[in-house]
């Protein structure tokens, strides 16, 4: 019998643990417990398996010790036949036939020598329990077969069981400011992961076969787009794609990608803390990503910025006042974005002390923190990667119209939201600025709505698109694109600073991301 299959690691996975399940009729004894644990007290593997060995056998003495009692308090368990049977420490089976079934004195005999044949093989395992070799080549020998499962992993462990370490561990990682792991997009895959979480829902993991995974590929694409919503279990969603048979539209590719992706993280997983023993997360493949691709987020064309920022009349189309929305987020998030490209919530999460001034240089600047630092509610910063961490220089353009003098009528309260914002429930800090600055539905309008901008449409190939805030970001690669050629002065913009000026890639990668960021090279909408 090989006894590493059942050896588990420790919680920080280096001290090898012994698991003896118990048996079903004896875990009332255990105070309902199924199963029990002893540290080995080795981290080598090699070693834990001989103090399995050991502790295995005596466990099993131990159970067959606990059910004689039990049996004893009631009529001697025989078989029609008359056949007593039991099973030692090695996993042998004695029988004896004393004609049981009509003598009771027989029976009783053969209850003693049942008794007596458990404590010699208990005895002799005591005797042996520092010669590993001789009790491993006593239970091998003794061993049926068909209890070896080539197939068993290091570690034995439920899908439930894997899907909380894996959550746990990613919210570890969150927790770690040299981490710098987006916990915001672990979130927002929570729904993809819930869905494998279903699917293999009561499975240990070592039993999901690479056939059950590679077919995943044929079904998925097919589950029904937005089921939840339509009040459509997980386990209904997956009858459906499987038959391939209802009137449902059916998802994207890029959610298709979404929850390959987030099995993928799993299996990986599983297979890093030994819980599988092949790792299945190659069998994973994705799609394209244009493929079936929902639709694309436009730049505003320069006529678009011209309406939104129209001078005095700014203002206008702010609409009714809301606590949720103060009147300085709407007034100088838009802006800041339109001159610097930062993402909504890398804005909307500043506090007042954010507002930073370069000595050596007099520049002006916004300082996008991490989770090494804290947003206005006390909780860490979130930021979408490590190049998200940069500063922000302010244009004087805004400097003009105010906006240092805005930020000084609250230096009294450095660590409050420089513009009055609240978390979501959600966890983003611009989900109300975010509705506020455009709405698609036909009952209401936002901002660029009001504005008179059309936010939504469809392209010639029938990929629908939309404007949102993040256009903002979209714009402002642009212009800065234009400028790849040459500036006025005769000076250039070169990739890598458009990289790292928007936060979206190192130096090195930054040309091939900003060649397929936007929506082609325009004329400057915004001044610079």
């Amino acid at each position: 019998m090989n006894f590493t299959r059942f050896l588990i690691r420790s919680r920080h996975g280096s001290t090898w643990y012994v698991r003896v399940y118990i048996p079903k009729r004896l875990q009332p004894l255990f105070h309902g417990k199924k199963q029990i644990k002893k540290s080995t007290g080795y981290r080598d593997k090699r070693q834990a398996g001989r103090v399995a060995a050991i502790y295995w056998a005596q466990c099993q003495a131990l159970f067959d010790e606990l059910a004689l009692q039990m049996s004893s308090r009631d009529k001697p368990r025989s078989i029609r036949s008359g056949l007593t049977i039991t099973t030692d420490a090695l996993g042998r089976e004695h029988r004896f036939d004393f004609g049981g079934d009509s003598d009771p004195e027989a029976a009783k005999q053969e209850q003693q020598a049942a008794q007596e044949a458990r404590e010699a093989t208990a005895k002799l395992l005591e005797q042996h329990r520092d010669n590993l070799e001789l009790i491993q080549a006593l239970v091998s020998a003794n061993t049926p077969a068909a209890t070896h499962d080539p197939n068993a992993p290091e570690t034995v462990m439920t899908w439930d069981e894997l899907f909380s370490k894996f959550e746990a561990k990613q919210k570890e990682r969150a927790n770690n400011p040299s981490e710098r792991y987006n916990l915001r997009s672990f979130d927002e895959a929570q729904a993809y992961r819930n869905f494998w979480k279903g699917y293999f829902a009561g499975r240990e993991v070592h039993s999901i076969k690479r056939t059950e995974i590679e077919a995943i590929e044929d079904w998925l694409q097919r589950v029904p787009s937005g089921f939840t919503k339509k009040s459509i279990s997980i386990d209904k969603a997956i009858e459906l794609a499987k038959s391939g048979v209802h009137d449902h539209k059916m998802i994207s590719g890029p959610t298709y990608n979404h929850y390959q992706r987030q099995l993928k993280w799993l299996l990986q997983y599983a297979h890093r803390l030994g819980a599988h023993r092949d790792d299945l997360s190659v069998c994973i493949r994705q799609k394209d990503k244009n493929l079936g691709k929902k639709f694309e987020r436009m730049p505003f064309t320069d006529e678009d910025m011209a309406l939104m920022f129209c001078g005095e009349n700014y203002t206008s189309n702010f609409g009714r006042a809301n606590p949720k929305t103060p009147f300085a987020a709407r007034f100088w998030v838009p802006l800041l974005a339109a001159f610097s490209g930062a993402r909504m919530d890398e804005l909307c999460q500043l506090k007042v002390c954010d507002v930073m001034h370069d000595e050596a240089t007099d520049i002006h600047y916004l300082n996008i923190a991490g989770p090494e630092d804290t947003a206005p509610d006390g909780q860490p910063k979130r930021v979408k990667n490590r190049n998200s961490i940069r500063p922000i220089p302010i244009h004087p353009a805004l400097i003009n119209i105010g906006f240092l003098e805005y930020a000084d009528t609250l230096r009294n309260t450095p660590e409050a939201s420089l513009f009055g914002l609240q978390r979501a429930p959600e966890g983003k800090w611009g989900s109300p600025l975010s509705k506020w600055f455009t709405n698609k539905s036909s009952n209401a309008k936002g901002f660029i709505e009001r504005c008179g901008i059309v936010s939504k449409g469809e392209l010639r190939d029938g990929v629908e698109w939309t404007k949102t805030f993040h256009g903002l970001r979209h714009t402002v690669t642009d212009n800065l694109r234009d400028k790849l050629k040459r500036l006025p002065d005769g000076s250039r913009v070169n990739a890598e600073d458009i990289g790292l000026a928007i936060g979206h890639l190192d130096e090195a990668s930054a040309d091939l991301e900003t060649h397929s960021y936007g929506q082609g090279v325009k004329k400057p909408g915004v001044p610079a």
